[in-house]
């Protein structure tokens, strides 16, 4: 326990620290280490650190950590956190989703790889809408949080809107 406890204090003044760094911040490097981590531990304690640190980057350094690259490598480490089932680490995620769709700007607001050609927001919310689908449990158990996190940093009336078009262009109705 006092492992544990010096381990938060240390990461919390780490966190302050790099925040006075200024334009300093090497935040590719500090991403990738953050990916790594998320993908090699198994620790709760240590996801939910990481996605502290994907928030402060991203509140520090908005121009770098909202380019498509960066976004598009972030993109599947988030939803694969968002089944894990602690409830703190899936509000953390959440919390990225949320800076980073709020963040974007309407002209970077295209990704390469999507397939229905919509902006960003709308890009997060179907792929929030599949993992439904596919993982019908997560709806049943989280969908209500998951929703109800996202209208919290987020425009509410923008997502239900987007909810609702991408529900009304779906082809697998039962979700």
């Amino acid at each position: 326990e006092e492992i544990a406890r010096m381990a938060v204090e240390l990461d919390s003044a780490l966190l302050e620290m790099v925040q006075t760094l200024g334009e300093d911040v090497p935040v590719d490097t500090l991403l990738d280490r953050m990916i790594k981590s998320m993908e090699e531990r198994e620790s709760m304690a240590v996801r939910t650190a990481c996605l502290q640190w994907v928030c402060m980057l991203l509140a520090h350094s908005p121009a770098q950590m909202l380019r498509r690259a960066t976004m598009q490598r972030l993109f599947d480490p988030l939803f694969q956190t968002l089944v894990l089932p602690d409830e703190e680490v899936v509000v953390a995620a959440l919390q990225v989703l949320a800076n980073m769709m709020s963040g974007r700007n309407a002209d970077e607001d295209r990704l390469d790889d999507d397939d229905d050609g919509g902006d960003f927001f709308s890009s997060v919310t179907q792929k929030l809408l599949r993992l439904f689908a596919v993982e019908r449990g997560i709806l049943e158990t989280r969908g209500r949080l998951m929703i109800r996190k996202l209208c919290s940093h987020l425009s509410p009336r923008q997502l239900y809107i987007t909810v609702a078009r991408a529900i009304k262009e779906e082809k697998d109705l039962e979700l």
